[in-house]
């Protein structure tokens, strides 16, 4: 083997090293594509799921308002039944006096 021989070989040494380098970069940079889509596509949908959180959070909020009405409401109601029913008792109360104080006469 010459020298010229040697020189061959490591030419197509460097040739072979450049083609599969390149062929494999090819293949990384297609499959980073890839993935870099992916992630842009994962990206939108948590946009996309970030709105629906906020519209969610409204949704509860305007719960929160309702039921804090309702035990408002719900309160002042039992309140005035208790008056109501206080009133009543205080009637009666009296109106048993009063039977009391006739029968012992």
């Amino acid at each position: 083997m010459n020298k010229d021989d040697v020189l061959e070989i490591v030419e197509d040494l460097k040739q072979f090293v450049t083609a599969t380098v390149s062929q494999q970069t090819a293949e990384l940079r297609g499959e980073f594509q890839g993935l870099r889509g992916e992630f842009n596509e994962l990206g939108d949908e948590f946009q996309g799921l970030r709105g629906e959180f906020q519209g969610l959070r409204g949704d509860v909020r305007n719960i929160e308002l309702k039921v804090d009405g309702l035990i408002d409401f719900v309160t002042e109601a039992i309140d005035t039944a208790n008056d109501t029913s206080g009133q009543q008792l205080q009637d009666h109360e009296t109106r048993i006096v009063r039977l009391e104080k006739t029968q012992s006469v």
